[in-house]
């Protein structure tokens, strides 16, 4: 799920069941079933790869 005003950067992979909180920038791969957000994204609850 990706929240609203969101930015995903090209050839970033965001993994199953993961989820991006609003206003976030997304500039590195999200692991499966984690919790991101921030700017810039960080992992805030799940595999922090």
């Amino acid at each position: 799920m990706i929240r609203a005003n969101s930015t995903v950067l090209p050839g970033v992979e965001i993994g199953d069941n993961s989820k991006i909180s609003a206003m976030s920038l997304v500039n590195r791969d999200i692991p499966e079933g984690a919790f991101a957000g921030g700017v810039p994204i960080k992992i805030l609850k799940g595999d922090k790869e």
